[in-house]
């Protein structure tokens, strides 16, 4: 996954994940210097995503907000879309 995401995009760039699972795109994202926005609505695995995440970017995030902040944030808007669309029907 870190070779697609380095091949897809650069350093600094923002992927989207919209089917987070167990976060394995945004460990990719970290290591490789990407804004990573994952989206999962099963709560398992958004704890280990979270879990994962908060991991990897305790060893290679050099200050800001921390990454449970940022995945929380990430759920609650992708959340909000999954409602808007839903209403949509």
């Amino acid at each position: 996954m870190s070779y697609l995401i380095a091949l897809g995009s650069r350093e600094g760039d923002v992927v989207l994940d919209p089917f987070m699972g167990s976060g394995t795109t945004g460990v990719a994202c970290i290591l490789n210097k990407r804004n990573y926005i994952g989206c999962e609505l099963d709560e398992d695995y958004y704890k280990i995503a979270q879990a994962r995440i908060n991991t990897t970017g305790c060893l290679h995030r050099d200050g800001g907000g921390s990454m449970t902040d940022i995945i929380l944030l990430a759920w609650v808007v992708c959340m909000f879309i999954y409602i808007v669309l839903r209403g949509r029907r």
